[in-house]
């Protein structure tokens, strides 16, 4: 498999096909930017990644959203196997992906033996220049006794050139739940970000956070268009090079500089504040809405009245204008609403700032107001510990 010295990975998630609005346009994006980059590289690459989330939703296969995904899939399949290029496919959010994966099954038939669906935790390892190149693979799996599940892959004797995978980290979990699109699933684990990383001798990639963002050794690729608002931010995928000697990782970050434009303002940054609801000022409102609209017409834009003139009276005017606007989303935010009170006490089992046991008496007490000795938690855990090893 690998061609060089350097390991050379083209690593691309989220790309949500069936959510993203126009399927065709998502196509032309990855044609434009993601094909493109492949067939530039052909002669040094050594593997393509998709790291979870390729559906964006449960699709017909005769769907214009199916169409464009399976067609995706077969181009670039038909690229990597005349060159020789792995393609690893990684299940990501059971909301988004499903069982829908499976429907490339028969591309893991071709003799090539390039194509893989990872559906399940698996590891994989190359050789090369007396060198072996270790992988692990994590998908999102809704498992019970999740930290003792990983525990395994992360002992003293493992250590991964590469772990690739969809899921939510410690550093990433209240992300995760401001992307607009995403159902927060309770049995999803939080995977330790510290322990990951100290197992990791080359780079972690995930896919599921649409911002790229990193801690450590574990990178967020980010989704490769803009999905929502509140994803502003420079779009596309990563190219990776590993040397496998040093360890030295380059990445070097793809912009999708086709992805559409998703635009927030606030009124409040045009009107000063302390202004005051009258016929008049509700006629500035709409007068500057309907620039907005005019100089981002090519965009999706939100705009939000955060000012202090926001009464029930301006608000049933605005929305009445303006809900059935389809080049516009229009939010209205009172004053009451504008300071977010987020609930922080239980931030400490996120921060994984105390041990598991002192953890989980913690919690025990702010929840149930009981106090549990540690020995009783230690004890506990082990026998969990003893059930799963005996599971498996």
């Amino acid at each position: 498999m690998i061609k060089d010295k350097f390991v050379h990975i083209l690593a691309i998630s989220d790309i949500h096909f069936g959510e993203h609005k126009n399927s065709e346009l998502l196509y032309y994006e990855l044609k434009e930017i993601f094909i493109k980059k492949l067939l530039d590289k052909t002669k040094t690459l050594d593997m393509i990644v998709i790291a979870g989330d390729f559906w964006g939703t449960k699709l017909s296969l005769n769907s214009i959203d199916a169409k464009y995904g399976i067609q995706f899939i077969n181009e670039i399949f038909n690229i990597c196997k005349e060159n020789e290029i792995q393609i690893r496919m990684i299940r990501g959010t059971i909301s988004h992906d499903y069982n829908q994966l499976d429907n490339f099954k028969y591309l893991e038939e071709d003799e090539s033996g390039i194509f893989k669906i990872i559906n399940k935790v698996e590891t994989e390892k190359f050789e090369i220049n007396n060198k072996t190149i270790r992988i692990l693979y994590i998908p999102e799996e809704y498992l019970p006794k999740q930290e003792v599940f990983y525990e395994k892959y992360l002992n003293y004797k493992n250590k991964w050139d590469f772990v690739f995978g969809h899921g939510t980290f410690d550093f990433a979990a209240f992300s995760s739940q401001k992307i607009e699109s995403e159902k927060i699933i309770k049995t999803a684990p939080i995977l330790d970000s510290v322990k990951f990383s100290e197992r990791i001798k080359g780079i972690g990639i995930f896919g599921h956070i649409h911002i790229k963002t990193n801690k450590d050794k574990i990178f967020y690729l980010g989704s490769f268009s803009r999905l929502n608002f509140g994803e502003e931010e420079p779009k596309g995928f990563y190219e990776i090079k590993y040397n496998i000697k040093t360890k030295e990782v380059k990445l070097n970050f793809i912009e999708n500089i086709l992805a559409p434009l998703y635009i927030t303002i606030k009124l409040s940054n045009y009107f000063d504040k302390g202004l005051k609801f009258t016929e008049d000022n509700i006629e500035l409102k709409i007068n500057l809405i309907e620039k907005l609209k005019t100089k981002y017409k090519n965009s999706n834009l939100r705009i939000i009245d955060d000012t202090d003139s926001v009464t029930d009276l301006s608000t049933k005017i605005l929305k009445e204008k303006y809900n059935y606007d389809e080049d516009i989303k229009l939010r209205i935010q009172k004053e009451k609403d504008k300071t977010e009170d987020r609930d922080d006490t239980y931030d400490f089992i996120l921060e994984r700032s105390l041990p598991i046991n002192k953890c989980i008496r913690k919690f025990i007490k702010l929840k149930y107001n009981r106090k549990i000795p540690l020995e009783f938690i230690d004890k506990a855990i082990k026998e969990d510990t003893k059930e799963v090893n005996n599971e498996e």
